[in-house]
């Protein structure tokens, strides 16, 4: 949906025919369809960031920023093109911030792992 209406904003096209192009989908009756894959990955988010919160794994910030980046970016859309920018950029940083801040505590954990491992094959004697 994002691409269809970007492609109409374009400056050559007849911004009359493009607003009722966008008002022709926004009516029909599959528009909600389009989007219910949003509101899926939304959800998907809030759990994700909810099971690591559970879980106890890595850093409870970077839990609660993965479970807030799908409900910041549909909230921003609702706010025009100025907030869905803002939001967008919002929403990436708290998801990249949140994954990387995770995937460093998983492999600061598997080094840790590892070296316990070793330590414990060496035979003493």
């Amino acid at each position: 949906m994002n691409i269809a209406f970007q492609a109409l904003a374009a400056p050559s096209l007849d911004r009359a025919q493009m607003v009722h192009a966008t008002e022709q989908i926004m009516a029909s009756p599959l528009a909600p369809v389009a989007l219910t894959g949003h509101y899926v990955l939304v959800l998907a988010a809030v759990m994700l960031g909810v099971g690591f919160w559970r879980a106890g794994v890595g850093p409870r910030w970077a839990a609660i920023a993965i479970a807030l980046c799908g409900p910041v970016d549909a909230l921003a859309g609702v706010f025009g093109s100025a907030g869905d920018l803002v939001g967008g950029i919002l929403s990436n940083a708290l998801l990249i911030g949140g994954f990387a801040a995770e995937a460093w505590f998983l492999v600061r954990e598997e080094r840790a792992r590892d070296t316990a491992s070793a330590v414990r094959k060496v035979p003493v004697g």
